[in-house]
């Protein structure tokens, strides 16, 4: 199951993803979930890391991406 979480302009920073992820918790609490592998995330999102933080998440994996530009 995959979710992808978008929020108007005007409700960003205001709680809407926190509230989001509190119902994950609680769910995820209620049928004992207790591990969860999270989709690749950018390393300079702070805002998403700082979602995760909450639930103690040990980094097992890392994937970097490179641009080259080719000449012909």
């Amino acid at each position: 199951m995959f979710y992808l979480i978008g929020v108007h302009p005007d409700y960003q920073k205001k709680g809407v993803v926190f509230i989001l992820f509190d119902e994950y918790a609680k769910t995820y609490k209620k049928k004992g979930i207790v591990k969860a592998i999270r989709t690749p995330e950018l390393v300079t999102n702070k805002d998403i890391n700082a979602l995760w933080k909450e639930f103690n998440p040990i980094n097992h994996k890392k994937r970097c991406t490179y641009r080259k530009d080719i000449e012909y």
